[in-house]
């Protein structure tokens, strides 16, 4: 019932948001924003969208590595794309569960142990964006960045840094779990049924793996903050590459808000103030949210269409097992 609120709650939140920016905006002004795009950059875009994707196969692929050596890159790449083609569709990011549904079959994996590395993966997120923040605060030269302005930046880095540092100190701990298995017959069953989630953490235990994965993650939202400022350099809209790390982190506290798949409405208004924070009008702003969501989904139903039918999976039968894979009971069964 609490999900199907949320979902419901989601709709109603980009619904209003899409009707507010109808009135609200200026929509001549946006297209005449839009109008000077120059789309010779979407060639540049999709090739460093491949080049993303496949960076984030390959730290997945060291995420994996201590629990299995022999995983196939292409397959966890064709992976991620089909689940990035799901997210256009589903609400709440639910298309991450189907690298959990394609890696379990491929890899012979435990779910628990893939939903393990995924949560993982969201760690060196926080970080590798927190790492972006403490550039922007104490390198870049923005003007239009008061002092307001820079103190919530070390206020929000503050919080990732914490965040990621208490994830990593509780997951080290972690092998004390047979200890407190021992001790507490009471979360044995508990902490048995998580031991496999557990598992899916073992990369950071070998510390060439953990410092490999940290610099990835910070080059990965680096180059993830470049597409951004490419979008902005196609509609010559004159700011600079910090600029654009600052309305990313925007665009990403406007996805922790509930939505319509894909982020509809709450993207675009996040990226409206991200704008607002670096000197552009609403009109600019908007123009920037509407080209990249655009673009964003075209690449994904490209990228994971391709990968469908190269890797020939049933989409439609991963559908009805995303409405069972939900539930623990499913995944203890299923292993």
């Amino acid at each position: 019932m609490k999900i199907r609120s949320i979902k419901i709650s989601g709709w109603i939140i980009s619904l209003a948001l899409i009707i507010f920016a109808i009135f609200y905006f200026d929509w001549e002004k946006t297209l005449n924003v839009l109008k000077v795009v120059n789309a010779w950059f979407f060639l540049y875009l999709f090739f460093i969208y491949i080049i993303d994707y496949v960076l984030r196969a390959f730290r997945w692929k060291l995420l994996i590595y201590p629990i299995k050596r022999t995983t196939s890159l292409r397959k966890l790449f064709y992976s991620y794309n089909i689940s990035q083609f799901a997210n256009v569709f589903l609400p709440a990011k639910t298309g991450e569960l189907f690298r959990v549904l394609i890696t379990s079959k491929e890899e012979k994996i435990s779910k628990r142990t893939i939903f393990g590395t995924l949560f993982l993966e969201r760690s060196f997120d926080i970080f590798g964006m927190g790492v972006l923040i403490l550039v922007v605060v104490f390198f870049s030269k923005i003007k239009t960045l008061d002092k307001n302005v820079l103190s919530n930046l070390l206020f929000f880095a503050a919080i990732f840094f914490v965040f990621f540092s208490f994830m990593m100190v509780s997951i080290l701990l972690i092998k004390h779990l047979a200890f407190i298995k021992k001790k507490s017959a009471k979360l044995k069953k508990v902490i048995e049924f998580l031991e496999p989630f557990y598992h899916g953490f073992s990369s950071i235990r070998q510390f060439s793996l953990l410092l490999s994965v940290m610099i990835l993650s910070i080059f990965m939202w680096g180059l993830n903050a470049f597409i951004l400022y490419l979008y902005t350099l196609s509609l010559s809209l004159g700011i600079s590459f910090f600029d654009s790390i600052v309305v990313l982190l925007f665009q990403l506290l406007g996805e922790l808000i509930p939505s319509a798949p894909s982020s509809v409405g709450t993207f675009h208004a996040s990226t409206v103030i991200g704008g607002n924070f670096v000197g552009l009008t609403n009109d600019q702003g908007i123009a920037i949210g509407i080209l990249n969501h655009s673009y964003d989904i075209l690449v994904r139903l490209i990228f994971g269409f391709v990968s469908i039918q190269l890797s020939r999976f049933a989409f439609k039968e991963g559908l009805k097992s995303i409405g069972t894979i939900k539930s623990a009971k499913y995944i203890t069964e299923s292993e």
